[in-house]
């Protein structure tokens, strides 16, 4: 009896371990949506997204962790648009990384442009404070939006 046992034990062990306790995986929703019969498209398919996390010291001997960074990596190359007669144009692109808390309020956020985005490259967004009163500490943290925006700003 106790092989068997020791098998539950190591099974539910394995289980455990693969349901991510400590896990980070975040499903990226890519929205898509159209102006009248065609369908606008999105820059972006598949993104990274990782954070710089500070640890900050606090009264009585115990510490914070503040996010101060979120690091981007975009699959592909968001930037630049050749149209049909050879020629570039080129705008500037911005992604936003917004944290919000468990009730959907945006807690702080940060932005950033630049004329293209390299696919495959990490880009720094600063996180601002402004949107909220205190440092974002990690625990605080529910959903991350990522917005990227191809060639909107002039």
């Amino acid at each position: 009896m106790q092989p068997i046992l020791l098998v539950g034990i190591v099974a539910v062990a394995a289980v455990a371990m693969t349901t991510g306790f400590l896990g980070n995986d975040i499903d990226l929703w890519v929205q898509q949506f159209g102006t009248g019969s065609e369908l606008i498209v999105t820059p972006v398919t598949h993104a990274l997204i990782d954070f710089n996390i500070v640890k900050t010291s606090i009264e009585g001997g115990y510490f914070l962790n503040i996010i101060d960074e979120c690091l981007v990596t975009l699959r592909n190359t968001v930037g630049a648009v050749t149209d049909m007669d050879g020629i570039t144009t080129i705008t500037k692109s911005e992604i936003q990384c917004k944290l919000s808390n468990s009730m959907g309020k945006i807690i702080a956020e940060g932005n950033t442009f630049a004329t293209v985005f390299p696919g495959g490259q990490v880009i720094t967004i600063p996180i601002d404070m402004a949107v909220g009163t205190l440092p974002v500490n990690v625990e605080d943290v529910h959903d991350v939006h990522l917005v990227v925006k191809a060639n909107t700003h002039s």
